[in-house]
């Protein structure tokens, strides 16, 4: 390819984007000339709505050698097309401004941009965008998109409103499955126990409620890169992403796509449901047989619990927080355990009673004591045979021998959204409220500063209609 020119086709390999009409940068096919674009039909783009060039039969190339002015690339005006359906003011586009790196279609005062990673973004001048992704391998590129039309589907300030029983329509289920590959690459180069910097936030349970992680993202700022604080502020989501509530495909769809675009600016921790032998019995699987098309629902079921077995069990915050999702039972005292452990992680393949099977069932399923004077291991009766509750003695332990100042879990329903524990050395964190809808519970999210201060934020009053479960304590 010649440093002076783009080269767009339409995408008739790709599902994706040969379903939205929508352009991305290819092989080098025959060229036509910048004043042959015009006598091309133009069709609305059905992900950001901007016009788009329809080269299902005509992929083209553009001259970028005359287009070299500065600061603001030179514009170039466009007839009017001739031929296809709909008014000339349907199709009309004043313009584009191009550069070496970006393609811009003007529409009346705004211009959309239809370069890769910003893709109908709403911009003021075109300037030199990252070009990164001209340069990435087809199937990162693939998700890439799919997790775009994800984000801005999803992100405020979209409005997103999931009547009950209706079925999953953010992406086509063939989608999810590269969304699922494309994050187990990702997380499978992370540690097991990732490491975060500050300021960051932290997500206890979600458990499917949607609209919960839509609210928090509007009240106190989301993960958009146009409009939120995913550039400067990292996000940790500790586990129970799915199960109980309705909407787990739209909740785990979000954070995929999030991971995707922002490896690594986001957390996923796993939970106790990011495992098939639970989310089986809990809703995750229901939802995806009876939400998806018949027979793709237990394909995507399997892609998604492929991708929870490959998932970081803890993170630690500028080495001094611990972040796990449930907690340290009898057997954990050093991150080290949990280092050791092999990914990917089958939970229903460990054997009962070895080392890595009680480090992993006291990360995912243990809590903590009632109250700070009960100190030591207990049974946890309240969740099964062999799940303990940890003192906090344990806590301050843990602390001591892995130099770390706090601690924060998520796993266990608290009427605030958030509860302190072993003297303020630990930290619970549950982001559903009214869960399972029986508990009048508030929701909420720790946000992290540079200097490690911590600041509950906190949801109240969604109301949620609940699956009918046989059983109450997972």
């Amino acid at each position: 390819m010649a440093d002076s020119r783009l080269q767009f086709f339409c995408s008739e390999r790709s599902p994706f984007y040969h379903e939205y009409g929508c352009l991305y940068l290819g092989d080098a096919f025959q060229p036509v000339t910048v004043a042959e674009i015009g006598n091309l039909g133009l069709i609305p783009c059905h992900v950001c709505g901007a016009h788009a060039v329809n080269i299902q039969t005509a992929p083209f190339v553009v001259d970028l050698e005359a287009f070299q002015a500065e600061p603001v690339p030179a514009a170039v005006s466009l007839p009017a097309p001739s031929g296809g359906s709909g008014s000339p003011e349907q199709h009309a586009m004043r313009g584009f401004h191009i550069d070496s790196r970006a393609v811009v279609a003007e529409e009346a005062q705004f211009q959309r941009c239809l370069s890769y990673e910003h893709h109908g973004a709403t911009i003021a001048r075109t300037g030199i965008l990252p070009s990164g992704m001209f340069n990435l391998p087809r199937e990162e590129t693939d998700a890439k998109r799919i997790a775009l039309h994800v984000l801005q589907q999803a992100l405020p300030p979209a409005v997103w409103d999931i009547k009950p029983g209706a079925g999953f329509t953010m992406v086509d289920h063939l989608h999810l499955g590269v969304l699922c590959s494309h994050v187990s690459g990702i997380i499978m180069r992370e540690p097991i126990v990732t490491r975060v910097q500050a300021p960051c936030k932290v997500f206890g349970d979600i458990h499917g409620q949607f609209g919960n992680l839509l609210d928090f993202f509007r009240l106190f700022g989301s993960p958009n890169h146009h409009t939120g604080d995913v550039t400067y502020v990292n996000y940790v989501f500790d586990g129970d992403f799915v199960d109980r509530g309705e909407n787990s495909l739209e909740v785990i769809t979000l954070l995929m796509a999030l991971k995707t675009m922002y490896p690594k600016k986001i957390t996923l921790i796993r939970g106790n449901h990011e495992d098939a032998e639970i989310n089986a019995n809990y809703g995750f699987r229901n939802e995806c047989e009876t939400r998806l098309p018949l027979l793709a629902g237990k394909k995507v079921w399997d892609a998604v619990n492929g991708m929870f077995d490959r998932l970081p069990l803890a993170a630690v915050i500028e080495d001094s927080i611990f972040v796990c999702h449930g907690g340290l039972g009898a057997s954990i005292t050093k991150i080290s355990q949990i280092e050791n452990l092999k990914r990917p992680l089958v939970i229903g393949q460990l054997q009962e009673g070895t080392p890595d099977y009680n480090v992993v069932m006291d990360l995912l399923w243990s809590d903590p004591t009632s109250k700070d004077t009960i100190l030591g291991v207990h049974p946890n009766t309240d969740r099964g045979t062999g799940l303990t509750k940890f003192g906090p003695d344990r806590v301050r332990e843990f602390c001591r021998q892995n130099n770390l100042a706090l601690m924060i879990r998520a796993h266990e329903c608290v009427e605030a959204g958030y509860e302190f524990f072993a003297e303020g050395r630990l930290i619970t964190v549950f982001s559903a409220t009214n869960y399972c809808g029986q508990h009048d519970n508030a929701g909420a999210m720790l946000i992290i500063d540079r200097e490690l201060n911590v600041q509950p934020r906190v949801i109240t009053g969604r109301r949620h209609t609940w699956p009918v479960t046989q059983h109450d304590n997972a």
